[in-house]
């Protein structure tokens, strides 16, 4: 049977990045994306051959282009994780940049309540 380490290494090989590998074998385990230090410490269990399965089916997806947030069916922005799907754009970390600079630019005494449009 496979180690959870080995699972990770093969995708790697196959170009994948580290932590998209991670948050995909997390999800396939049916963990929190936040669990990381979790398959360090049990990286020598052995992978189910039905996780290996949908582990595998995962990183055909991420490999093929299908962002990670879809696969995984969220996204931390700002603080907040978002449920995300193909019905949604993928939030990406240069926008709360964007989002940062903008709420600088309102007055102190002026409304927080922000609407974004063509998103």
């Amino acid at each position: 049977m496979t180690s959870l380490t080995q699972a990770l290494s093969a995708a790697g090989a196959r170009g994948l990045e580290r932590l998209e590998t991670q948050m995909l074998l997390l999800h396939a385990l049916g963990r929190s994306p936040r669990e990381r230090a979790w398959l360090i410490a049990h990286g020598d269990d052995g992978l189910p051959p039905t996780v290996a399965a949908r582990f595998e089916a995962l990183c055909e997806r991420r490999l093929a282009g299908e962002p990670v947030a879809y696969l995984i069916g969220q996204k931390e922005f700002h603080g907040l994780t978002l449920q995300v799907d193909r019905r949604a754009l993928d939030p990406r970390p240069d926008t709360e940049t964007l989002v940062d600079w903008a709420l600088q630019l309102l007055p102190v005494d002026a409304s927080r309540d922000v609407l974004a449009l063509g998103t």
